[in-house]
């Protein structure tokens, strides 16, 4: 499937990692999530297939997470919520920057993948002249 959003991510996480089948170690963390029609994808550097996977009809929602930095600053992640649990998911401005996406950046990319999940998951199946 072409992914319609990419989404660097950074590697600290926030949640129940082994419900997800995230790795422990940080290096073995995705760096990349992709959406398409499926669902999200999680990837990391050195795999060529997603190491998660959260289909649209797994995913619950998605909604803002307050995070608190250990000097006590405030962040914001993006929280994928689906029956296995929550992860919390920092946004990058670019692929390897080491800082987060601004709170507003957060906020456009939870509405951009809500957004895709209303029109993904629900789209059409195709019938009549329009099947292949």
């Amino acid at each position: 499937m072409r992914p319609r959003l990419f989404l660097p991510a950074h590697v600290n996480l926030r949640g129940d990692l082994a419900a997800f089948g995230i790795a422990p170690r940080r290096r073995a963390r995705p760096a990349l999530w992709t959406v398409d029609e499926v669902g999200l994808h999680a990837w990391t550097p050195d795999q060529a297939e997603p190491v998660v996977e959260i289909p649209w009809v797994d995913l619950r929602d998605v909604e803002p997470d307050e995070r608190r930095s250990i000097t006590g600053q405030s962040g914001w992640s993006l929280a994928l919520v689906t029956g296995a649990g929550r992860l919390g998911v920092i946004a990058r401005p670019a692929l390897g920057s080491p800082l987060g996406a601004s709170a507003r950046k957060q906020d456009d990319l939870m509405r951009a993948v809500r957004s895709l999940r209303q029109e993904l998951q629900h789209t059409p199946a195709p019938r009549g002249s329009s099947l292949p």
